[in-house]
């Protein structure tokens, strides 16, 4: 289950920045201006992609927990 919820953040990130980068090659929206907003957004999806797994991961130890304590 690890290594889905790894996948599954990877996957996010990886899906958001591609679709970014499409929309601001077809004009679309304007998220790279200067060099600071490339990096604060790239750091923007790097954490929601850490967040992302950290509630993942606690929900799932969680019910792990949960689960033995029924056993």
């Amino acid at each position: 289950q690890v290594k889905k919820i790894k996948t599954k953040s990877i996957l996010f990130f990886a899906i958001c920045l591609i679709l970014s980068i499409i929309l601001e090659v077809f004009g679309m929206v304007s998220f790279f201006d200067t060099r600071s907003d490339r990096i604060d957004f790239f750091v923007m999806l790097a954490l929601m992609g850490v967040f992302l797994f950290a509630t993942d991961y606690l929900s799932l130890r969680k019910s792990y927990l949960k689960n033995k304590g029924l056993i």
